[in-house]
């Protein structure tokens, strides 16, 4: 399998991961399995994000953020 170490951003392991958590939950997601959705290594995955807990945290920071901000446009 061809490993694509270029064009993958962090909006994409976010958008798998995510994607992921959903499907299959958090717990039965491993970093192994989202670094395999994306065809790359777990070493360049944890580049990015070090662990799935700190994947997590980004994921949940960006939800609040966006609804914080749809909470403002509502007010």
């Amino acid at each position: 399998m061809a490993r694509r170490r270029l064009n993958t951003t962090k909006f994409e392991i976010i958008q798998t991961a995510t994607r992921m958590f959903l499907e299959k939950g958090y717990t039965a997601t491993s970093i192994k399995a989202i670094a395999n959705a994306l065809d790359m290594s777990t070493g360049h995955l944890t580049f990015y994000f070090p662990t799935k807990e700190h994947l997590l945290a980004v994921l949940v920071d960006m939800l609040c953020d966006y609804q914080w901000k749809r909470m403002e446009q509502e007010a």
